[in-house]
């Protein structure tokens, strides 16, 4: 039948979009999975399957950089799964995380704590299949509250965070590096400068098992460990570190760090 048809072409019209975006190939993917919804919204009657859509482009547009839009219709995904009937909270909670990580990325803390909150109300409700999802939602959480010099709930989620990180993950995941460099930071601020050191060589033990001991993930997080040291009046120890540091991030090599010197 014609339905039938539609809804073939609709499904192939997806796929293809999914693969573009695997590929990295986002402008083609947004083009295939518009196409898809188009067909969906004309001849098809199913908001929550609408909603899945918008959901879909607005992740292909965020990872492709253009915020604004995919803010857009993640606000628009989110309001449908609202008005639909049915156990659709973690559809909800899926689009505040993002909707969050929107807000985040362009330094709107407050309505990004909002939707993170959000999300993690639901998230607290529910009680399978839901660890990556909540990791996300403690980390954004923990960032959040970081901002805002909440220290010890920001501390609470990055632990929440990490906890869940080397359950599912494992312990030598580049996330878990990236949630001790969170927590190493907190450490910093707060004064705590052995404990923000031993997060910072934790973070970098695994950042080296990844990208080797001279690269430049390595060099950045030498450099939060030597202003840990600075900190503690550990001079030479924290210029060892940053001239080593300064060689690795220097890319025009020995001319540039004579320049600098």
């Amino acid at each position: 039948t014609l339905g039938e048809k539609d809804m073939n072409v609709s499904l192939a019209l997806s796929n293809i979009g999914i693969v573009h975006a695997r590929k990295s190939e986002h402008e083609k993917a947004v083009e295939m999975c518009t196409k898809a919804l188009k067909i969906r919204k004309l001849h098809f009657d199913d908001d929550q399957d609408i909603a899945d859509s918008l959901f879909n482009i607005a992740n292909i547009l965020d990872d492709w950089g253009r915020k604004d839009e995919a803010l857009i219709l993640f606000e628009k995904a989110l309001k449908l799964y609202k008005s639909l009937p049915g156990d659709l909270e973690i559809s909800q909670a899926n689009c505040q995380q993002r909707i969050g990580s929107i807000y985040w990325s362009k330094g709107n803390v407050d309505d990004a704590l909002i939707a993170y909150l959000d999300a993690h109300e639901i998230c607290e409700a529910e009680h399978e299949d839901i660890e990556e999802l909540l990791t996300s939602v403690h980390k954004g959480l923990g960032n959040c509250y970081f901002l805002q010099e909440e220290y010890d709930s920001s501390l609470n989620h990055f632990a929440k965070c990490l906890k869940l990180q080397r359950e599912e993950i494992g312990e030598k995941s580049m996330d878990v590096s990236s949630t001790y460099d969170c927590i190493g930071r907190l450490y910093t601020n707060q004064g705590k400068y052995a404990e923000a050191i031993d997060f910072h060589t934790k973070s970098l033990h695994i950042i080296e098992k990844h990208h080797g001991k001279g690269s430049k993930e390595s060099a950045s997080c030498n450099m939060l460990i030597a202003k840990a040291l600075f900190k503690m009046e550990k001079y030479d120890l924290c210029m060892e570190l940053l001239q080593d540091s300064l060689k690795v991030m220097c890319t025009a090599g020995d001319d540039c760090i004579e320049d600098v010197a």
